[in-house]
């Protein structure tokens, strides 16, 4: 069934006696998604964590004996990188529109199935679309037509994504809502997007989630204008809103994560060194920072260090140090080695110096470091998404994916889910697209842009404290425009002065 040897199997499982596997012993199978590592003398999770590019947080996940700590010759179970970071990459791919292949559609029941069967009965081609249909018979019923727009070819995001979709509409359907879903490979290529435009009608469709590229959905923005409600952009942080009414953009803006951590700052600093660090590379940040920083703290609090070089030296960091005081360190710079080199150096001062580090954003390195350090140095940052495994409601939805799906939902799952059942239900019973909402992954404050379409503007703050992740909150709404912290970014103005003044649209108000 598994293919794999039984020596194969016992090298994985050694607290398994080969005399006597029960029924319902729990196993590890290895298959192509995962490489074997043998533990070396002297390694530690963070040296491994690095070289594999893995969060020490995964590792305890796939590996959980290491819960009694690493040892030199354990075998850890490693996953092979596939997927790549739709947040950031907007490659077309190459594709042959001689093979498109259009099948009837098909009804996708609710089953009992595992995902790996599931996934392989999807014989998804290109330009494809594969209808949906979850119908409850309730007083209260109505009809939804719902696109979803995916690039099946490129990696398991896709189905991780669109089984959260499915989730979610299992979930509406519940309430009583008809919901004709329509899925279409796009393989990330503008061409099938527009053989798909031009063959199918989408006057009747409600709304459109995805494609996830950036330049994908821009595209069907343009063509589709006037033409369809509203299209979700559901993973990327680079869509440009401007002349596109009809996008909504569930990922928060770099500008919109920077206000809400810069704010809580103000909200809540009382007294302390404050220490700005940047690199001339990111040096219209910098300045940003430093003058948000000055109209709220005396000026000589404020020290700053404006780095050539990509690396932060230990002594350069200690003569901006009080040692008798708190130290608020704020990072305006994405830089990975900066980070590290912040965090380290800041590490086991001593009882005197307490360190607060503030990030403007969230770097790839924060999920390979120890929890212990990053807790030592009060390290607080936004982040996109967060989910509390202590909520009820998460229990008990996760309770619900694991009897539909026999596996966790990773975060494009979780993101899938979210993002389907809050725009979906907003339409459903007619509430303003402004209405802030609270997903089990994700939350949603949406503001219109001044010349376009909709963007997310809420960004979770999180703070490492005693070895965990813990949710903080602003005292109230975001306050940078208060002391004019400005914004030039690429996506759309902030505010817009009409739509202060202006009644909310709901969903069915949104016209492209």
């Amino acid at each position: 069934m598994y293919s794999i040897s039984e020596d194969a199997f016992f090298k994985y499982n050694p607290d398994i006696n080969r005399d006597s596997l029960k029924i319902g012993d729990s196993v590890i199978i290895v298959d192509d998604n995962y490489i074997s590592y043998h533990v070396k003398s002297k390694e530690t999770l963070f040296s491994i964590s690095r070289e594999y590019n893995i969060s020490i947080d995964e590792l305890k996940r796939i590996n959980p004996f290491l819960k009694d700590g690493l040892k030199a010759g354990n075998v850890l179970l490693i996953p092979v990188v596939k997927e790549e970071d739709l947040n950031d990459v907007d490659v077309a791919l190459e594709s042959d529109l001689d093979t498109q292949k259009r099948v009837e559609s098909i009804e996708l029941g609710i089953t009992e199935d595992n995902s790996q069967r599931y996934y392989d009965s999807l014989d998804i081609k290109a330009a494809q679309r594969v209808d949906y249909v979850s119908v409850k018979d309730t007083l209260h019923k109505r009809s939804l037509d719902v696109c979803l727009m995916l690039p099946f070819n490129k990696s398991e995001v896709s189905y991780s994504f669109y089984n959260g979709v499915r989730f979610a509409l299992d979930s509406i359907s519940i309430e009583g809502v008809d919901i004709k879903l329509s899925v279409y490979d796009t393989r990330n290529d503008r061409r099938i997007i527009d053989s798909i435009i031009k063959r199918d009608d989408f006057s009747n469709t409600d709304i459109i989630i995805g494609p996830l590229y950036s330049s994908n959905v821009e595209f069907l923005s343009d063509k589709l204008r006037g033409r369809i409600p509203i299209i979700v952009s559901p993973l990327s942080k680079r869509i440009v809103l401007d002349k596109r009414p009809n996008i909504v953009n569930t990922v928060s803006y770099a500008e919109d994560m920077h206000n809400t951590i810069l704010s809580y700052f103000v909200q809540n600093y009382s007294s302390g060194r404050i220490c700005i660090v940047g690199t001339y590379d990111d040096y219209k940040e910098f300045l940003k920072v430093k003058k948000f920083i000055s109209k709220v703290a005396p000026i000589d609090s404020v020290q700053s260090i404006l780095l050539e070089k990509h690396k932060l030296e230990r002594d350069t960091l200690m003569v901006k140090i009080d040692s008798f005081a708190v130290n608020n360190f704020i990072l305006a710079t994405k830089d990975d080695v900066i980070t590290t080199d912040l965090i380290s150096s800041v590490y086991g001062l001593g009882d005197t110096v307490i360190p607060k580090i503030f990030l403007l954003e969230k770097t790839d390195m924060i999920e390979k470091l120890e929890s212990e350090y990053l807790s030592n140095v009060e390290l607080h940052f936004p982040d996109v998404n967060h989910i509390d495994y202590r909520d009820e409601d998460t229990k008990e939805f996760l309770k619900r994916y694991r009897n539909k799906y026999y596996t966790e939902p990773d975060k494009y799952g979780l993101i899938g889910f979210d993002v389907t059942y809050d725009i979906l239900s907003k339409k459903i019973f007619g509430k303003d697209i402004n209405t802030p909402t609270k997903g089990l992954y994700s939350r949603y404050i949406y503001e219109k842009t001044a010349l376009g379409g909709y963007k997310n503007k809420h960004s979770h703050i999180i703070k490492y404290e005693n070895m965990e992740k813990k949710e903080l909150f602003l005292k109230k709404e975001d306050i940078t425009d208060e002391i004019e912290y400005e914004s030039d970014s690429d996506s759309d103005s902030d505010s817009d002065s009409d739509s202060k003044t202006d009644s909310i649209p709901n969903l069915d108000g949104i016209q492209g």
